[in-house]
């Protein structure tokens, strides 16, 4: 707190970020809360990943999409992923599947390529202590040949974080991408959404689900369900919240990072429509 950062500012403390009881990892494994204690030096989650994890557990009985909305350093990542994790690998207690009957059961999209590897490498560390040997995530950012991808692909990858342009590349000229997502996906993440639609890469966005839904012909909606990361919930989120090709006839539950005392938690899509104006309203609870 107070100190001064390159640009001459005075950062901001951190405090506002944080819930009050260290207890508020609701449900996780425990082997996923060892990993963050031990490996992360996490002792207690922020904000928008307490209510996060709490609101993904229960989007996971009612099939819901789920809209993250929390400020730049809030922990977002962790916030999508640790649920994630958690229905991915400790739902079931039978024998672990092999890679290539997993297939590929998560993709997240970041907005660059340095983003996407930052959060790989989050990705990498929770499957190495947790899942080693059968859940292995891979990147699909153009900084390595298409090849040596396409060959990471094969042996089969069960979350791949990519950016937009290199994902369609592969959904269009590699089959075993294909092979490895029908019938398999589970989450589909937009992580910093505003900046991909800010970015101009909205329409590849929109080109990767239309392949992912032509690759399963037999079903008309969309089968997984769709993460929405953003630090500013502008009308482009909403829209893209809206569009039937990413959710279907799945509801969206929004959840808030802010801890303002007028704030609410969650609200379902029905509510998104008045999100700006009830965001303006509260001005700097979010903040």
């Amino acid at each position: 707190s107070g100190a001064r950062s390159k640009s001459g500012g005075i950062s901001k403390e951190s405090k506002h970020l944080f819930v009050q009881d260290h207890k508020e990892w609701h449900d996780l494994h425990p082997r996923l809360i060892q990993t963050l204690t031990s490996k992360f030096q996490l002792t207690q989650p922020t904000t928008v990943q307490s209510r996060t994890i709490q609101t993904m557990q229960d989007a996971n009985k009612r099939n819901h999409n789920v809209l993250i909305h929390g400020e730049t350093g809030s922990g977002k990542t962790l916030a999508y992923l640790l649920p994630i994790l958690q229905q991915l690998g400790f739902a079931s207690d039978a024998k672990p599947p092999s890679r290539k009957e997993l297939g590929t059961k998560c993709i997240i999209l970041c907005p660059t390529r340095e983003l996407a590897s930052q959060t790989l490498t989050v990705v990498e560390k929770l499957c190495q202590f947790n899942f080693a040997g059968w859940m292995v995530p891979g990147g699909l950012l153009g900084g390595d040949s298409r090849d040596s991808e396409k060959a990471r692909v094969r042996k089969g990858l069960a979350i791949i974080v990519a950016t937009p342009g290199r994902l369609l590349d592969h959904l269009q000229k590699t089959e075993s991408l294909l092979l490895n997502l029908k019938g398999k996906l589970q989450w589909l993440v937009l992580d910093e959404a505003d900046r991909l639609l800010d970015m101009g890469l909205g329409d590849q966005v929109k080109q990767i689900v239309q392949l992912i839904r032509a690759n399963e012909a037999s079903k008309s909606q969309p089968w997984w369900r769709s993460v929405l990361v953003s630090a500013t919930v502008t009308p482009s989120v909403q829209a893209l919240a809206k569009e039937r090709m990413l959710c279907g006839d799945h509801e969206w539950v929004w959840v808030k990072g802010s801890i303002g005392k007028n704030d609410k938690q969650q609200s379902t899509t029905a509510n998104m429509e008045n999100g700006d104006n009830n965001e303006n309203k509260k001005g700097s609870d979010d903040q």
